[in-house]
């Protein structure tokens, strides 16, 4: 993994896997599916607050390291749909 700065579809899921066994699961698979469909840095995920949510609108709002300000779309469903094409 020298080379690369991203982890492999097999990694993800094996990373899932693993916090699904934890007591705050919902959460760290929520975070887990953001940063990795939404090319997340670890600083922006961290950075989110729930003001950036915007839950009529599904969307939140990124304040991103490089590139200045992004909006992504994400629902439950979202990202259900997305947890479901990882198995």
């Amino acid at each position: 993994m020298q080379n690369r700065k991203f982890l492999t579809h097999h990694e993800i899921n094996l990373l899932l896997q693993s916090v699904k066994q934890k007591s705050c699961s919902s959460r760290d698979v929520c975070m887990i599916l953001l940063a990795y469909f939404h090319g997340l840095r670890v600083s922006e995920l961290l950075s989110l607050q729930l003001s950036d949510l915007e839950l009529t609108t599904e969307k939140i709002y990124i304040q991103r390291i490089k590139n200045g300000f992004s909006t992504v779309p994400v629902s439950y469903t979202h990202l259900r749909a997305h947890e479901t094409e990882l198995h």
